[in-house]
């Protein structure tokens, strides 16, 4: 597990106020889950994810958290709350025409400062 100094260290590099924010909220909770989102979210942009929808289906769980961009292609067939960094246009009217419930890491933070019931999305 990486160090909040670490992760201090690493956002002092980033220049999306919006980024920062979230990390530094995801660090503020002291929660397993959440630090792993903000170790994530705190490295290279070249790691950081860029899912398509239909990559979720295969994944368990009521509420995905995916640490990067959430992308148009395919269509998701079950029902689940998406979280993510940041959702491509088209994929935001697909989700809203689906009528799937979705929103920002930075939202679902507040909310749920625990992280229960949360599955974080891993490229295998």
């Amino acid at each position: 597990m990486i160090s909040k100094t670490q992760l201090s260290k690493r956002t002092d590099r980033k220049n999306n106020t919006e980024l920062v924010e979230t990390i530094n909220l995801c660090k503020k909770t002291n929660n397993e889950t959440w630090n792993e989102v903000a170790k994530i979210l705190s490295g290279p942009t070249r790691l950081r994810l860029n899912v398509n929808l239909d990559e979720l289906n295969s994944v368990e769980g009521e509420l995905i958290v995916i640490p990067g961009k959430v992308l148009s292609s395919g269509n998701l067939t079950k029902k689940k709350k998406i979280v993510a960094l940041s959702f491509s246009g088209n994929a935001k009217e697909k989700l809203n025409k689906d009528k799937i419930e979705y929103g920002y890491i930075k939202d679902e933070v507040k909310k749920n400062q625990k992280g229960e019931k949360i599955v974080i999305f891993k490229r295998k």
